[in-house]
């Protein structure tokens, strides 16, 4: 700023002057273009489908009212702390455009001083810039801290704010699976959040600054000021609410499909199913089993379960055992038909290979319950140790040190004291269905019967993927998929031909 003023002659500010109008006039025609575009019906900010690219986000109305959007996050209400930093802020650039100023007219006395040779006044303007100067870093200090304080304060409102819409309901799996839009939702949800805070808060700064820095600097602003950012964040928000609403949008090549008397079938839509939630009951009533890129597996999936009736699934790999619990989990969406089953805290799913989380051997058991939710449970550590008896995994206790003892559990424990950790972790949630892909593999004949016996005895309905006989006697129905699109749902008698070893 200083060094501006001193070489800001008449002259200099007629070259200002002709180039601040020359921006304007630059201004004011892209403004008229986008006006232009808007006419013609062409978005500022839309997907180009035939050069497979987006056309560059501008600052306009659209970037505008994104930026609103945006800031209401940021700054949810009148009073907070992010409130305070931006006070700070102001009253530190004012204090320091004050502090320019004065730097200005001491420099000048003292080259004044100089050119009249009066020591005195030398002197005496040196030890007042001296003096001044700790004055002019602490307030340069309180700038920088505000400035840093506000960016934390904006990323951390920012962040919270995109992974609760990204952890919520599956969010994070569909945007992987089932919705394209988003092809790398990790660098937005920390680079380019960072960057897009950084810029507003810089924006901020730089807009307080005198006209003529504006002025100098407006090219570089309006590349630094985040339209980019925005279009992206918001676009990301976007998502994030569609999906949580059960919208996708995935490119899928077009596929006509006939049926047996070459009539041709409608194509699959998304989210056409409807989905009742009602207790101690799973039923698929006409629902076609298909991928979320629309391969179909089973056109017609209908049958009945109620609580008690446990279901042994059965069939070769890739016939649509997995996609039957992702469609009961709700990670795929419902292409038709109706589903009917309880909400989805009220199944549980076991896998072969199951997750160990850092942390205690409570912690196994619990999860992904707390001990403080273990608390509001009323479950007691004696409870949870009937639940390691009842696998069978009642001496890793005293093996391991206790409840709080902290281990990497994956390489502590072996393949079958893993299954059976997660099994006492079904237990301890007492859904009403659990499902259970292949999870006891590693587990000994005689502890997996007593495990399922359990199971019948604490009122948990089994839908069980296994290939092994053992397990039919603790089974009333059974559904055998082919792998060519067709079923058998039939209940398990001592006729029934069992599929496996």
């Amino acid at each position: 700023m200083a060094a501006f003023s001193k070489y800001l002659t008449a002259r200099n500010s007629s070259v200002a002057g002709a180039a601040f109008l020359l921006l304007c006039l630059l201004h004011r025609r892209r403004r008229a273009l986008g006006l232009h575009g808007k006419k013609s019906g062409k978005p500022p900010l839309q997907n180009n489908e035939k050069e497979g690219k987006k056309e560059r986000a501008v600052v306009d109305k659209v970037f505008l009212s994104r930026l609103m959007r945006i800031l209401k996050i940021l700054i949810p209400r009148t009073f907070c702390k992010e409130t305070g930093y931006l006070i700070l802020i102001a009253i530190m650039l004012v204090s320091r455009t004050f502090c320019d100023v004065w730097m200005i007219q001491n420099g000048t006395l003292i080259e004044s001083g100089i050119i009249g040779r009066s020591r005195k006044d030398f002197k005496k303007y040196l030890f007042n810039f001296i003096a001044a100067m700790p004055l002019i870093s602490l307030i340069n200090n309180f700038l920088k801290y505000g400035l840093n304080e506000l960016k934390l304060c904006f990323r951390v409102r920012l962040t919270r704010y995109l992974y609760e819409e990204y952890l919520q309901s599956f969010t994070y799996y569909k945007m992987g699976n089932l919705d394209n839009r988003i092809a790398n939702p990790d660098q937005l949800l920390t680079q380019d959040v960072e960057k897009f805070c950084n810029s507003v808060v810089d924006l901020y700064s730089n807009l307080s600054k005198p006209f003529l820095d504006i002025v100098l600097y407006i090219f570089k602003l309006t590349s630094a000021i985040g339209a980019q950012f925005t279009a992206r964040i918001t676009e990301l928000m976007q998502v994030l609410k569609d999906l949580n609403q059960g919208k996708y949008e995935r490119t899928m090549v077009s596929q006509q499909e006939r049926d047996a008397e070459g009539l041709q079938i409608s194509p699959l839509i998304p989210g056409a199913g409807e989905i009742i939630n009602a207790d101690n009951i799973i039923k698929f009533d006409h629902v076609p089993l298909a991928t979320p890129n629309g391969d179909i597996l089973i056109r017609d999936l209908s049958f009945e379960v109620r609580s008690g009736a446990n279901v042994l699934i059965c069939g070769p790999n890739g016939c649509g055992k997995s996609s039957l619990f992702r469609v009961l989990g709700e990670l795929w969406p419902l292409f038709g038909g109706r589903l009917t089953k309880p909400e989805r805290g009220k199944l549980f799913y076991v896998p072969q290979r199951p997750y160990m989380t850092l942390g205690t051997l409570r912690d196994q058991v619990i999860y992904p319950d707390g001990k403080e939710d273990q608390k509001k449970k009323g479950i007691s550590d004696l409870v949870l140790k009937e639940y390691l008896d009842n696998v069978q995994l009642g001496h890793i206790l005293e093996r391991e040190g206790g409840w709080d003892s902290v281990q990497d559990w994956m390489d502590v424990l072996s393949g079958g004291e893993k299954q059976r950790v997660a099994m006492a972790r079904l237990f301890y949630h007492k859904p009403q269905f659990a499902i259970l892909d292949e999870c006891t593999s590693a587990v000994s004949v005689d502890v997996e019967d007593y495990i399922y016996s359990h199971c019948r005895k604490v009122g948990i309905t089994l839908f069980t993927v296994s290939h092994r006989k053992s397990l039919w006697k603790h089974h009333e129905y059974y559904l055998h998929m082919d792998g060519r699109g067709n079923y058998e749902f039939k209940q398990i008698t001592e006729d029934t031909v069992e599929f496996g070893s």
